[in-house]
């Protein structure tokens, strides 16, 4: 089991002030992270924040390494691969006014599909539906993706 807290801040003389809160943790085939981000410019904006948790559940029963502050990539264990389940669930807002891109607060959730072929290749399928919280924009996307790593 690997369990990782993390915060930042910044200050900076221009009255910008930042800061983040995140949590990592492993245990066993799941996996999960969850951050809260705030950032204020010192005038009325752009202020944001948000946030954003995710789980990931390996079902062939391998483990996500985590180490230095990030999650490394599945090494399957059998012939067949392993297959990793995910869900995810976002929400950020931002004030700026002052740069002709008005107010928004947005959410999304996800789920998805990883089969991790080999140590190098690696196959996922995602959904994703999001909205707007001040107008009537929303979206779904579904993603395919093909990695290959080097």
């Amino acid at each position: 089991s690997v369990v990782h807290v993390g915060a930042s801040y910044q200050d900076t003389e221009g009255g910008t002030s930042a800061y983040g809160l995140e949590a990592a943790a492993v245990f066993g085939a799941l996996h999960g992270q969850v951050e809260f981000f705030e950032a204020d410019n010192g005038t009325t904006s752009p202020d944001t924040d948000g946030y954003y948790v995710q789980v990931g559940y390996v079902i062939t029963g391998e483990q996500r390494p985590y180490k230095g502050g990030k999650f490394k990539k599945i090494k399957p264990s059998g012939s067949n691969g392993a297959v990793e389940v995910v869900a995810r669930y976002e929400d950020g807002e931002g004030d700026f006014g002052d740069i002709e891109l008005d107010a928004t607060d947005a959410t999304a959730w996800g789920l998805g599909v990883n089969w991790y072929v080999n140590n190098a290749v690696r196959l996922g399928l995602n959904y994703t539906d999001g909205e707007s919280e001040v107008s009537t924009d929303e979206g779904e996307e579904i993603r395919a993706r093909l990695q290959i790593a080097f």
